[in-house]
């Protein structure tokens, strides 16, 4: 049972394990405690918010939104006389609505739009005053119906077409220049999102800060969705970290959202076959594989598109061509939404060539590349599309199409040298999760220069996760000496980004090299935050919670659970606080009474969380999911707990492919489930799948390979081997002291587990030595109640207690 640490923060984390809980195991003193990433509160318009719309409403003048509409053509799309268009009269194309084929006999026009099971229900949501997002996967025809029920409900008004983040200005002044409502039109949302991009107070000023209420109707592809609100990996060892990098969940959550699925129903399938659909060939075609594609999907060339793709590759073929399209691909999988540059795309793409194959593809010329790779499929969209900056952008379909295997770490380096400190983050948490940590210390050392103090302080934490995981807790923590002594010289000792650094530390010293250090520098914050006021508070809340989280692993979780209750009440009441925290807040109180004896009642408060209507997103209800499966891994509910792990693992491996920690973590859990139901054989079988995979994108000796390797040798031990584990966990206890420290945390719990199974080979009095001397370091450094220290109590009891009947007293 590997102890967990977790931020005082509360913060996701990012990197191998679905936040250190996965890998680190259900019985940590925080270790129990998984967070989610980015809860943020859903954003209504405030007091404060509806002042600041008035009071610009009062000084805006008809003739300066005139003059600034001069520099609308760069910005929204216009009509022919540099106006915004009429709904009736745009081209759905331009809005982003896929050709399909086109050809001899064919007609040129779009097919005739057949309605789906939703299209009511869509159209009957498109009114003034409303946020309406349509989510489903790429080419599932979202642009379609979102544009067909515009047409049906809102053909007459107005229409405001931003042209990307840079286009969120010229939207808000547009919605208050026009007289009647119109519709403001994202395709593609998460192309609007990011630092600079859209916001809640944006949404709501675009609803509702004009002459009249106004319609914004978006579209996202599901995978974007998922990232916006999904699950954050983090690294064993790893705090947890609340993202606060944009406000892309918030966002969301204002928003009346709309499922679209990309199969169609009986009843849809029906409706394609009347005669007035089925006139046009497109759809005639379509239809004969309507059982495997979607119909838009088909029109689209979607799976023409990938087939194409794939074989590229082959020698002789468009091997460059191909590795542009996976380089643009990345691209768009590592959250960044602008178009590359040519010179860029290359760049990305020559890494991944070489990876399938290099040379001995016989790669042809970059502009032949290029042509192939922008050349319609079916007369209908490419494979890269040019945009009007001279960049390339991934066709959507391709995006979510093949596994989503590690790319090379060029290939990311090349990324990271484009991106902007928002996409920064995505980059590191990816790189993380696939090991790749120079990357991603690049990528977060980038992320600390964002202009939000959030954002850098959540970069601050992860970075020093990183380092933890990759180089071992002390180094992590001289990373964070450094920092606090920077920001004191520079921003002076009072100054909240200095007490936050120190809290980040207090909360390392604490779980990574000595509990009651740790306490006593969280002490010596609190009355500096209280000092700094009400922009302190949180951080103040904070340090509460990890000097009581702290005091628990010493063993004292009775004496801090009236405390933890009550900082569920304050989280809640705090004005700027979010889910998350609040949720968090939770957790910390349900972990605090497992640790009571109260199992039964932690599992049940959470699988209250789970229906909890302040917590509907996918990331608060996964990272519950997580919570719940190790609250009944650690009560021996093995079965059930199984099988919440298959499920995190299958989200896992769709969301990051196979090789990602967010799929490998679950399926390490899922391993000791399965060897606890009685099938040690087929646990070992599992682990050592999972040590291979991870092995692929990551071959330092780090605490990932070490605690993955520590769990697969004591199931070879439990398995019948004990002298292969007390073997294997030696050398890695060698191999761990080597690359992470003497008194590291998982080089002590190596040497516990070798221990034991030297007893369980038959040394039994070396085994006792050793874990007596282990188990006193573990209390004296991570408290009584650390889950290593409780481990090696356990086998000490058990070992001696066999001595005892081995040699019974004398009567």
């Amino acid at each position: 049972m590997q102890r967990r640490r977790v931020s005082a923060r509360g913060r996701e984390g990012y990197g191998l394990v679905v936040a250190a809980a996965l890998l680190a195991g259900g019985a940590a003193g925080l270790s129990g405690v998984w967070l989610p990433g980015v809860w943020a509160a859903l954003v209504t318009a405030s007091a404060a918010v509806v002042a600041g719309v008035f009071a610009e409403l009062g000084v805006t003048r008809h003739a300066s939104a005139v003059a600034d509409s001069d520099q609308w053509p760069n910005l929204l799309y216009l009509d022919s006389g540099r106006r915004l268009p009429v709904v009736r009269t745009t081209d759905p194309i331009t809005l982003g609505v896929h050709r399909a084929a086109s050809g001899p006999g064919i007609p040129a026009d779009l097919p005739p739009f057949v309605r789906r099971d939703i299209s009511d229900q869509l159209e009957e949501c498109l009114a003034p005053g409303r946020f309406v997002l349509l989510v489903g996967e790429s080419t599932a025809g979202k642009t379609r119906i979102a544009y067909e029920a515009m047409l049906a409900r809102a053909g007459n008004w107005p229409l405001i077409v931003p042209n990307g983040i840079a286009g969120v200005p010229a939207a808000l002044d547009a919605t208050r220049t026009v007289r009647r409502p119109a519709v403001v039109w994202l395709d593609d949302l998460e192309k609007f999102l990011g630092s600079d991009g859209l916001s809640p107070t944006h949404i709501q000023n675009l609803l509702h800060g004009g002459r009249r209420p106004h319609l914004v109707l978006a579209t996202l592809r599901a995978e974007e969705y998922t990232r916006l609100t999904g699950i954050g990996q983090g690294p064993p060892g790893s705090p947890p970290t609340v993202d606060r990098r944009r406000g892309g969940e918030e966002v969301l959550r204002l928003a009346e959202q709309i499922q679209l699925a990309r199969a169609w129903s009986p009843r849809e399938k029906a409706d394609a076959q009347q005669d007035i659909y089925t006139a046009d060939p497109r759809i005639r075609e379509a239809l004969k594989h309507i059982d495997r594609f979607g119909l838009a999907e088909y029109l689209a060339a979607g799976p023409q598109m990938l087939q194409e793709w794939c074989n590229a590759w082959a020698v002789g073929n468009r091997p460059r061509g191909a590795a542009l399209v996976a380089a643009a691909v990345l691209a768009r999988r590592c959250a960044i939404h602008r178009s590359l540059p040519e010179t860029l795309l290359a760049r990305i793409a020559q890494p991944i060539l070489e990876q399938h194959g290099g040379t001995r593809l016989r790669p042809e010329s970059l502009t032949s590349a290029l042509g192939w790779a922008t050349t319609p499929v079916h007369a209908t969209s490419s494979p890269l599309l040019p945009e009007d900056n001279d960049g390339y952008i991934a066709f959507d379909y391709l995006i979510d199409a093949l596994p989503k295997d590690p790319p090379p770490a060029a290939a990311l380096d090349a990324l990271l040298s484009f991106a902007t400190e928002d996409e920064a983050i995505d980059l590191a948490e990816l790189a993380g999760g696939w090991c790749r940590f120079v990357q991603a210390r690049a990528a977060w050392q980038r992320a600390l220069g964002h202009p939000d103090h959030e954002r850098r302080a959540y970069a601050l934490d992860n970075l020093a996760s990183l380092i933890a995981v990759w180089r071992g807790d002390d180094q992590a923590r001289d990373f964070l000496i450094s920092t606090e002594r920077e920001r004191t010289a520079r921003l002076g000792a009072e100054h909240l980004e200095t007490l936050d650094a120190r809290l980040t530390l207090a909360e390392w010293t604490g779980w990574g090299i000595d509990v009651r250090e740790g306490i006593r520098q969280a002490q010596d914050l609190l009355q500096p935050l209280r000092n700094v006021g009400k922009s302190g508070a949180a951080q103040l809340l904070r340090c509460r919670g990890l000097i009581a989280m702290s005091r628990g692993n010493l063993g004292e979780w009775c004496a801090v659970e009236p405390e933890l209750a009550q900082q569920i009440q304050e989280w809640g009441t705090l004005t700027e606080t979010d889910a998350a925290e609040t949720l968090y807040s939770i957790v910390r109180h349900a972990h605090c009474l497992s640790r009571m004896g109260r199992q039964d009642e932690q599992i049940a408060l959470l699988r209250e969380l789970l229906d909890d209507p302040r917590f509907v997103g996918a990331k608060d209800r996964e990272g519950t999911l997580a919570q719940l499966a190790n609250a009944l891994q650690e009560a021996e509910r093995y079965e059930e707990a199984a099988e919440l792990f298959r499920q995190l693992q299958h989200i896992g491996e769709s969301r990051h492919g196979a090789a990602h920690g967010a799929a490998l973590s679950p399926r390490f859990h899922l391993a000791s489930c399965i060897g606890h139901l009685g099938d040690p054989a087929k646990a070992v079988r599992i682990l050592d799948d999972v040590v291979r995979l991870q092995e692929t994108t990551g071959h330092e000796t780090g605490v990932i390979q070490v605690l993955l390797r520590q769990r697969l040798y004591t199931w070879t031990g439990m398995a019948g081997d004990p002298h292969a584990a007390a073997t294997r966990l030696h050398d890695l206890a060698k191999a761990s002291e080597t690359a992470l420290g003497q008194h590291a945390h998982a080089t002590l719990a190596c040497r516990s587990r070798a221990a034991h199974w030297a007893a369980a080979a038959g040394d039994i009095p070396h085994g006792i030595e050793e874990l007596t001397r282990l188990l006193a370091e573990f209390e004296r450094r991570f408290g009584p109640d650390d889950p290593e220290a409780r481990a090696s109590r356990k086998s000490l009891d058990h070992w001696r207690t066999h001595t005892r009947q081995d040699h019974p007293p004398a009567s």
